[in-house]
């Protein structure tokens, strides 16, 4: 740990202390400090402060208003600890004003490697002959690729990038380092805890073009003062995925893409995140679980559909039927000659639902839609892998190019969803 002082809310002295940064937590020992109250004998709420950390370089700044007690609320010991995996920091003196609770951010911006296989740095250009390589490099940023969006509080999108060039032994050794960029611009200042859920957002988009469970961008804000603050949160993590082999589902163009999802979803709000949780791409562990996920999102999509088509609800059967009707290529010819096949799978369903997953014997009733029992059917688990594997493309083929109007490379998509 290394040593620093600390400054606490509603408290005019200051502190010496022991941070450490690790794993994208703040972890902090405050000396000579207790929250001690002789008439507290036990405690189990979290006890948050508001809480300011600079080192003794003068070099690293940073603040947080959700640090957590994390030692005993009573003890003997002369001081406390606190830990936090949100944070503000700097390292210009200046920026650290806006570090109090009411912090207003009116852009957001996220860096990342991946970023570069997304689209183009503007700041650089390559020309290729049979005899030269020519590279330009643009000291200032211009030709920003720019969105405007006007909806669900973003007002534009910006997506740029900055290059540099570094040189040695006069010349012997150049390096041309770029890094792209995404920046949210606001139309209405948030507070600090409002901003991961547009972060989140920014994360189920870029992953649902290039779907590789993609974390660790540097996020930094930008406060209603216009100062400049990096923030730590929970969606970072290490940098593993930048060298893997990256499937391109979709198409369109990432800009054409980016819009279209800003435009037509709005992932923060309840309804359109469970719509298009699949995005995500979490899914659940176990092969029960895994079909009845799929199921629901046929369910919920196949339900809009008929509805506005045969003009009254659709029952669960009737929805799983035409989903079969209109992807018979994913399924095995044997269960599509099968006349109770759609019987099979919604009778499943309904007991998975209602009974849980123990099959007694390991058979269970397969039922008409009107509930009369036609049979009894062996669970054959290596039918219901391939099942739920047919349904899983399914439902992604029928987000990308249906929900969402997507042009896609099915199969790509198949590749990926093997992978997942």
């Amino acid at each position: 740990m290394a040593l620093c002082e600390v400054m606490i809310e509603n408290d005019n002295d200051c502190y010496k202390g022991d941070y450490v940064e690790e794993r994208n937590n703040l972890s902090i020992d405050i000396h000579d400090y207790s929250n001690f109250d002789s008439e507290i004998k036990y405690c189990n709420e979290i006890i948050y402060k508001s809480i300011i950390v600079k080192d003794y370089k003068n070099n690293f700044f940073a603040y947080s208003p959700i640090f957590y007690n994390t030692g005993s609320t009573y003890s003997l010991d002369s001081y406390e600890s606190y830990k936090t995996s949100f944070y503000f920091s700097t390292s210009n003196i200046e920026n650290t004003s806006e570090f109090n609770k009411n912090i207003k951010i009116k852009a957001i911006t996220f860096y990342h490697p991946m970023l570069a296989k997304y689209f183009k740095n503007p700041c650089l250009n390559i020309e290729e002959t049979k005899d030269y390589f020519q590279y330009k490099i643009k000291r200032t940023e211009i030709n920003k690729n720019e969105i405007n969006i006007n909806k669900n509080n973003i007002s534009k999108i910006v997506m740029s990038g900055s290059c540099s060039v570094s040189n040695k032994d006069q010349h012997q050794s150049i390096n041309i380092n770029t890094e792209n960029y995404i920046k949210l611009y606001l139309i209405n200042e948030i507070t600090y805890e409002e901003v991961l859920e547009y972060i989140h957002e920014m994360h189920i988009y870029l992953n649902a073009y290039f779907p590789i469970a993609l974390k660790s961008y540097e996020t930094y804000i930008t406060t209603s003062n216009n100062k400049e603050l990096k923030l730590v949160h929970k969606h970072l993590g290490d940098i593993k995925h930048y060298n893997k082999i990256h499937y391109s589902i979709i198409k369109n163009s990432f800009f054409e893409f980016i819009e279209k999802m800003y435009l037509d979803v709005n992932y923060r709000v309840t309804q359109d995140k469970n719509k298009f949780l699949p995005l995500e791409f979490k899914i659940p562990t176990s092969l029960e679980d895994k079909f009845l996920f799929y199921f629901r999102y046929i369910d919920m999509y196949i339900g809009e559909k008929l509805s506005m088509k045969e003009k009254k609800k659709a029952s669960n059967f009737r929805r799983i039927e035409y989903f079969i009707e209109n992807n018979k290529d994913l399924f095995n010819e044997s269960d599509l000659s099968n006349i109770y096949f759609a019987n099979e799978i919604n009778s499943l369903r309904n007991y998975y639902v209602h009974d849980g997953y123990y099959i007694p014997n390991n058979k269970f009733e397969v039922k008409n839609n009107k509930t009369k029992i036609l049979y009894k059917k062996d669970m054959d688990y290596n039918w219901l892998f391939d099942i739920t594997s047919a349904l899983k493309f399914g439902v992604y083929k029928l987000m990308y190019k249906e929900i969402l109007g997507l042009d896609i490379d099915e199969s790509e998509l198949k590749i990926v969803m093997n992978l997942i």
